[in-house]
């Protein structure tokens, strides 16, 4: 005969049973959702120890699931998808996807949230570590955005500035103009300028923000004060090459400067003397380079494909392991290293120890080759009339009249200043240019319609000391 005890417990076995089934398996990743806004993938429930001694059967012991870490996580940005994915360092996995509906190229987490630079669009994105919500889309609207740093309490966008005009008089050389925009992340406000010139790189530490400039000629070096935003050449000596690099990192006592054209790393004091050369030799290069200094090493992406471990101490290559794929990034998480290659379409993790891969995270969609910018065509000024300025308009052009000083530019019926006056063009109003040019009174006359208050006449270019009227290219 079954006792009354027995029966008691029945249910109760029955329950744990199906508590038991509801269970997740653990080490199963969970698949995130690209469909939704904001794709978070639960953590796995980590199985029990066992133990000798049995749970008595009127406890049922339940594991917590372990909150993500999003600062620990790998933060990748892929412009193809326009996702961002956090790659869980120890298995692989994705834990997260983030759809941006953008294309965000680069990532950086530091001051309170992620921040993914668009450089196609020209835009910043807020990322909360808290839910994983776009908070912001700040527009850079100054120019072309270059580099993206977070650091010395800001976050930094370098950029490099549109022209005015792209039509040059014979006796102009053209020197784009950049520099380092400083966003406040309390505010995710634009909040400073430091004019530097353009940017192939920046690092933030060590109390400074570091410009590596980009030129064909030279690279200048600039440190940044982050509070006053004075900048300062960083004159570097010690070496007869050239300073002409493409990529930089910071250490406590060192910068590093890592030179394609010449096949070296450099390694300078703070202040810019330069003690040490270390001769890599040069290959066909596939992409670009990047240095990142890791856990008592300096590692360079190498252009060609392959990731090289210096031993800072030495100043000597420690190793070198070939990824076959062109190197967009350098991360860091789980106490391990990892090469991001968005052309490959994925992470390699990489042991800090024996500099050699341990594991691969995919990234999905692969992002095609990127083409090789073509600068902002560069025309020349040519003189129409022999005793007139150069003029840098032609028949079909928009053009625009300067905002300052704020004086309407007459338009006459004929080229003349005397010539009965039909109209006006306000200042900062765009104009067509509709025929021309026409020579009179030691000045270039054309024929515009004014696009916002509709008059049609004849306007002069300018003087011997101004152009009245800019080339809108």
């Amino acid at each position: 005969m079954v006792s009354m005890r027995r029966i008691r417990l029945l249910p109760l076995c029955i329950v744990l049973l199906l508590t038991a089934c509801r269970l997740e398996l653990p080490g199963v990743p969970a698949i995130a959702s690209q469909a939704a806004p904001i794709a978070a993938s639960p953590a796995a429930v980590a199985s029990a120890t066992p133990t000798e001694t049995p749970i008595p059967p009127t406890e049922t012991t339940i594991p917590t699931p372990t909150p993500l870490q999003p600062e620990g996580l790998l933060w990748v940005a892929n412009p193809a998808d326009g996702n961002l994915r956090l790659i869980e360092p120890v298995t692989g996995s994705v834990a997260v996807i983030i759809p941006t509906g953008m294309q965000p190229e680069q990532v950086v987490v530091g001051q309170g949230a992620a921040w993914a630079l668009d450089k196609a669009a020209n835009r910043l994105l807020r990322i909360s570590l808290a839910d994983y919500s776009i908070q912001a889309v700040i527009p850079i609207p100054q120019g072309q955005t270059d580099a993206l740093a977070v650091g010395e309490g800001y976050v930094w966008v370098a950029i490099t500035e549109r022209p005015a005009t792209n039509i040059l008089l014979p006796s102009e050389e053209y020197r784009p103009a950049g520099g380092v925009l400083r966003i406040d992340p309390a505010t995710s406000q634009i909040n400073g300028y430091a004019a530097t010139g353009p940017a192939a790189d920046l690092a933030a530490g060590e109390g400074a923000l570091w410009v590596l400039g980009r030129g064909t000629v030279e690279t200048p070096l600039k440190k940044v004060d982050p509070v006053t935003l004075k900048s300062e050449p960083i004159e570097l000596s010690g070496t007869p090459d050239w300073l002409l690099d493409d990529s930089l990192a910071v250490t406590p006592d060192s910068l590093w400067l890592y030179s394609q054209a010449f096949g070296k790393l450099y390694r300078a004091s703070l202040g810019g003397r330069l003690y040490a050369e270390i001769a890599l030799g040069q290959r066909k290069p596939i992409g670009p380079a990047h240095l990142k200094a890791f856990r008592g090493a300096l590692w360079l992406a190498s252009p060609w494909g392959s990731l090289v471990r210096i031993d800072s101490g030495a100043n000597l290559i420690a190793g070198e392991v070939n990824l076959g794929a062109p190197i967009s990034g350098l991360g860091e998480s789980g106490g391990m290293l990892w090469a991001v290659s968005q052309q490959a379409g994925l992470a390699f993790r990489i042991d800090p120890l024996s500099g050699q891969v341990t594991g691969q995270a995919e990234l999905g969609e692969k992002v095609r080759p990127t083409p090789v910018l073509t600068p902002t065509p560069i025309l020349r000024a040519y003189l129409p009339c022999p005793d007139a300025p150069y003029s840098r308009l032609e028949v079909g052009d928009e053009a625009y009249t300067l905002k300052e000083p704020p004086l309407p530019q007459r338009l006459h019926i004929e080229p003349g200043q005397e010539k009965e006056r039909v109209g006006w063009i306000q200042p900062g109003e765009h104009v067509r240019v509709l025929e021309g040019p026409a020579c009179f009174e030691r000045q270039v006359w054309w024929k515009v319609k004014a696009l916002t208050g509709g008059w049609t006449g004849w306007a002069a270019e300018g003087d011997q000391d101004d152009y009245w009227l800019i080339p809108a290219k």
